[in-house]
């Protein structure tokens, strides 16, 4: 597939914006590109690379702090937990502090203080 060079100049990929292609391809023929990155860093690149979206920037992308998917995922968990552990601690002390049944004021003070002597 041949590659409309003039068409290429100015796009965007990624952070990077293609200035133009280098003369000289790599040693394997495949051509590379100068481009310059939304953090002002001027690189030369694989056009294959930016195209298939291996290269989204000069390498500053790996010096921001971003959570990926699966932190992402771990983070809603542990709010969910959190939320869940709150409301069952309210319940169970609700249950401690009114209920007239010994045996649930018992179950609920050994939830909510694991070391107390049983």
């Amino acid at each position: 597939m041949a590659i409309d060079r003039e068409k290429e100049i100015g796009k965007r990929y990624g952070k990077l914006v293609i200035l133009d292609f280098d003369p000289e391809p790599d040693k394997h023929g495949k051509p590379r590109i100068n481009a310059v990155c939304d953090c002002g860093e001027k690189k030369v690149f694989h056009f294959q690379n930016l195209r298939r979206g291996a290269t989204k920037s000069c390498g500053c992308l790996k010096l921001e702090p971003r959570a990926c998917e699966r932190c992402q995922k771990l983070d809603k968990q542990v709010k969910l937990q959190i939320g869940i552990d709150r409301h069952k601690d309210k319940v169970l002390r609700e249950i401690s502090k009114y209920s007239s049944d010994p045996w649930a004021q018992a179950l609920a003070k050994r939830t909510l203080d694991p070391l107390a002597k049983r």
